[in-house]
């Protein structure tokens, strides 16, 4: 329900609101520390929101150590690995999505 309500607040234009979203997101990770969602969720905020790649990296890469087979957080991950120019990181993600779950569509 944090993820939920948090990931509206994103698709908000105010500035106010994405920051908000923000810091629900925080605290549903520091909830649930096992969980990936909320981290991935993070992630993309920086990412599309923000254009942050360093820290939607980091929020990512969290999620990925978190759970290491998780397929959202490998595309996402390697997605952000593309805009901050690391071709092999990313490629190497990928690879190892594909490898998990060859007949996903999330890769």
């Amino acid at each position: 329900a944090l993820v939920s309500s948090a990931m509206a607040k994103v698709r908000s234009s105010a500035q106010a609101d994405r920051e908000a979203a923000r810091a629900a997101l925080k605290s549903a990770s520091d909830t649930d520390p096992t969980s990936t969602t909320a981290g991935i969720a993070t992630g993309l905020v920086y990412a599309v929101a923000a254009r942050n790649y360093e820290l939607a990296h980091a929020q990512l890469a969290e999620a990925l150590r978190r759970k290491p087979d998780d397929l959202a957080a490998l595309n996402n991950l390697a997605i952000v690995e593309l805009r901050l120019g690391r071709r092999i990181s990313a490629l190497s993600r990928w690879q190892k999505a594909s490898r998990i779950s060859p007949t996903s569509g999330v890769v």
